[in-house]
């Protein structure tokens, strides 16, 4: 029996029915296989959640995939949208799928206001699990490319504010030994990326962009 032929689905047997009694703003959609739900690098206009077929997720790093994942009922595809972040990851529908999905704005008014425990704990979840991608790849690559990975990733973390970190420590996350650390940081600088100082100083964010590739 094809997707067309099922039975519609029923919000009583949804976990969001379930939280949302009184109407539920998901609305039920359906794509046919090979419809691609996300596009890497553009906020994403709806939230998804899954109800009934396979969903895949692709991050490419560069110019190569380097990741490859399926996900099915009961997946939310989207999430990015709270905070406006840009997803490194490609969705697309594996099979024929049903989901419910809602627009950006409602779905920040459905989490609850973030004057609330639940509303806060919520987006900062969600931006938490957004970071995970980037993450997951930081130790990936040259020496170079996690030393400016992580440079740009403090930056961005403390608003553009410089590291202040100390390089045995920055050496032991990145998994490389402190010589070598040091040995990048000095290249580095003597290229202009880096001021001369004792700190961390990011003088050409564009050039440590494309190193990090």
């Amino acid at each position: 029996m094809g997707l067309s032929e099922r039975p519609p689905l029923r919000c009583q047997s949804c976990e969001l029915g379930d939280v949302s009694p009184d109407a539920c703003p998901f609305v039920e959609h359906r794509y046919s296989a090979g419809t691609v739900l996300l596009h890497a690098g553009e906020v994403p206009a709806m939230v998804h959640y899954v109800r009934r077929g396979l969903v895949g997720l692709t991050t490419e790093w560069g110019s190569r995939e380097v990741a490859c994942a399926v996900r099915g009922p009961g997946t939310f595809v989207g999430l990015e949208v709270v905070g406006a972040r840009l997803p490194e990851h490609r969705a697309i529908a594996l099979t024929d799928v049903v989901v419910c999905r809602i627009t950006g704005d409602r779905f920040g008014e459905w989490l609850g206001p973030t004057s609330c425990p639940l509303g806060v704990v919520a987006r900062a979840a969600v931006r938490e699990a957004a970071f995970r991608g980037s993450e997951r790849h930081a130790l990936e690559g040259s020496a170079l490319q996690r030393v400016a990975r992580f440079l740009l990733g403090a930056r961005a973390a403390e608003s553009g504010a410089e590291a202040h970190v100390a390089n045995r420590v920055v050496a032991a996350v990145l998994r490389m030994r402190p010589e070598t650390f040091s040995r990048v940081v000095t290249g580095l600088r003597k290229s202009g990326v880096l001021g001369r100082g004792p700190e961390l100083t990011v003088l050409d964010e564009a050039a440590l962009r494309c190193l990090g590739q």
